[in-house]
């Protein structure tokens, strides 16, 4: 197994405040679509498509779609989503909107790199993602208290076996 590449540094707040509140229109998109909102594994699918596949940037890709991320809990717990994934019931512009939001981070992620990123930055830089969505949480935000402290206690990994738990 190939080591494992140094975390990256923190991504300018700019971008991260930007694309944050990018995604909590993606999630009431996606709320809108569902009837509810959406846990996280139906937003890590969501982000996971918007993950170029087509390896440019990277220097590990191309990557399946959608990019296998997967979630644990600071201090190694398990995530177990509240109810079954209802991905299917998500219209096109949910995964439109992502690759979209995603773009300038993973172009900030290669910049802070100075190089193409691998799959471990990718996933660090979507975990400061929505670490920063955790953390800009005011009135009329797309998240709920609950929310909001589950994704700021995530910890995102990409699994060995690209799947999702």
């Amino acid at each position: 197994m190939p080591p494992v590449p140094p975390p990256l540094p923190a991504l300018p707040s700019g971008v991260l405040a930007d694309a944050a509140e990018a995604l909590g229109w993606v999630i009431e998109d996606m709320a809108d679509d569902l009837g509810s909102r959406p846990t996280l594994e139906e937003l890590l699918t969501v982000l996971g498509w918007g993950v170029p596949a087509d390896g440019d940037g990277f220097a590990d890709g191309p990557y399946e779609q959608p990019f296998p991320f997967a979630a644990g809990r600071v201090g190694g717990r398990a995530y177990r989503p509240g109810r079954p994934a209802e991905t299917e019931e998500l219209g096109d512009a949910a995964f439109a909107q992502s690759a979209d939001l995603l773009d300038p981070v993973l172009s900030a992620a290669t910049t802070a790199a100075g190089c193409p990123i691998t799959r471990h930055q990718l996933v660090d830089a979507v975990t400061q993602l929505l670490h920063t969505l955790a953390a800009s949480g005011t009135d009329g935000e797309p998240l709920t208290d609950a929310t909001r402290t589950e994704l700021g206690s995530v910890v995102l990994r990409q699994t060995p076996a690209d799947t999702l738990p």
